[in-house]
């Protein structure tokens, strides 16, 4: 047990550890602070760590000791409080790439108005700290300067005068949460590493990863360290890009680009042990679940598609839709689309007459993710414009309104879009003129497109 535990200590002792001062850090006050890194094990020779910085500007580390490295971080010089997350990636020959992260918090100023009895006494508590006694003017009035540190939305006011004792807390300016940082290092031919830290911790499910070019398998926790995630990815040798973010949080999303090393050609060294993408010879080959792990379709996305749509009672005809997606914060789950679309008819009823259409499609779209794929169900109400040609009598147009649903798969494809073949409805409601008669009747039809992120 006693050697268990030593070989354990051995190992997190191992790991980089980053530090900084000034330990309390105000955006608009503190210009710069710095960081020290520390390698354990780093000899005289050792090529420095790679650092990274999400918050700032970071200069290039200087060497301070044989084992540790010191490197400026400038600040900006405002903004709402955050977590500035700095990362240490350490890649010595031959051994595994060790990774560090540090949450720095950047506390924000806000300024609190008070008003109260006039000369009482204010007090603020503000994250386990409190600031006053402080005087309100004869009008009973005061302007509290605080320094908020991320993740803290309320401060608790307490005054004191000839009327007695009030309490009340107040709201403070919103911080951005959700901050998440993403490094990936070299895990063999074929594989990557992807190491993820979330400040304040995050469940496996609440991240989302994606990558071009590459398959990712889930996170997955780090024993011992409730910030930190670990996942795999796997593809073919080249340069490819992976994603991070939290769901609901998908603008502080963290991107890294790194290359994925050739998997040895057979009678190569190693190249007969090798197994799925570069994997070891014995490992146990992924099941389909995890080769076909979720894809995340990322929002907001673009949809361009073409197919055929059969009407009642008349022949069918092409259709193509162009449509755009926003996501409204779930990360993917509910997400509000427009989409546009023009219709046009083969040959109608009676013979010689034909149609042709245009609208605008307001829609919900539920997305639902699959092994390998996204399902998405959209419902909403459509607008268009009808037009029939006719050899017999003048060519006329109408307006009408109507309902439609979709139904949809999306694959991901190499790169960053995906290929969705989908099928739906479009039944109208009310039109008028023999445009709705020739054109507007609705009808079901299927199409093919490909989707891909914007802007």
């Amino acid at each position: 047990m006693a050697a268990c535990l030593a070989a354990l200590l051995l190992a997190a002792s191992a790991d980089p550890t980053i530090a900084w001062t000034p330990g309390r850090v105000v955006l608009g006050e503190t210009s710069r602070l710095t960081l020290r890194v520390r390698v354990p094990g780093a000899g005289a020779d050792s090529p420095p760590p790679r650092l990274r910085a999400l918050e700032g500007v970071l200069r290039d580390p200087e060497r301070a000791a044989p084992d540790e490295w010191t490197a400026t971080l400038e600040l900006p010089a405002g903004g709402p409080p955050l977590h500035a997350i700095v990362s240490a990636v350490v890649e010595a020959p031959g051994e595994p790439a060790r990774v560090a992260f540090a949450a720095i918090p950047l506390r924000g100023r806000a300024l609190v108005p008070v008003e109260t009895e006039p000369g009482a006494g204010v007090t603020v508590e503000l994250a386990g700290e409190t600031l006053g006694p402080l005087r309100a003017d004869r009008r009973g009035r005061l302007e509290v300067a605080l320094e908020v540190p991320p993740g803290v939305t309320t401060a608790r006011v307490r005054a004191s005068g000839p009327g007695g004792r009030t309490e009340r807390r107040v709201a403070l300016p919103g911080s951005p949460s959700g901050r998440i940082a993403l490094e990936a290092v070299p895990d063999g031919p074929g594989r990557l590493r992807l190491e993820i830290f979330v400040a304040g911790g995050a469940r496996p499910g609440e991240v989302v990863l994606e990558a071009d070019g590459a398959r990712v398998s889930a996170p997955r926790p780090v024993p011992g360290h409730a910030d930190r995630l670990t996942a795999m990815a796997e593809g073919p040798p080249g340069r490819v890009r992976v994603r991070a973010w939290l769901r609901g949080a998908e603008l502080l999303r963290d991107e890294v680009a790194v290359r994925i090393a050739a998997v040895p050609a057979p009678g190569r060294e190693g190249g007969a042990a090798a197994g799925v993408l570069g994997a070891p010879a014995g490992a146990p080959r992924p099941t389909w679940l995890e080769a076909a792990a979720p894809t995340p379709l990322p929002a907001p996305t673009t949809a361009l598609a073409a197919g055929y749509r059969s009407q009642p009672g008349r022949t069918g005809g092409a259709e193509v839709a162009l449509a755009l997606s926003w996501s409204l914060g779930r990360g993917g789950g509910l997400v509000l689309g427009v989409s546009g679309l023009l219709f046009a008819h083969g040959a109608g009823v009676p013979a010689g007459e034909s149609s042709l259409e245009a609208g605008l499609a307001p829609e919900g779209l539920l997305l639902l993710e699959i092994p390998g794929a996204t399902l998405l169900a959209a419902a909403g109400p459509t607008v268009e414009l009808a037009c029939a040609f006719t050899t017999a009598s003048a060519d006329e147009c109408a307006a009408a309104l109507g309902v439609s649903a979709r139904l949809a798969l999306a694959w991901q494809l190499p790169g960053r879009s995906w290929l969705t073949a989908e099928g739906g409805l479009r039944e109208i409601l009310a039109g008028g003129g023999r445009a709705r008669q020739a054109g507007l009747a609705g009808g079901l039809g299927a199409a093919l497109g490909v989707r891909w992120p914007w802007p």
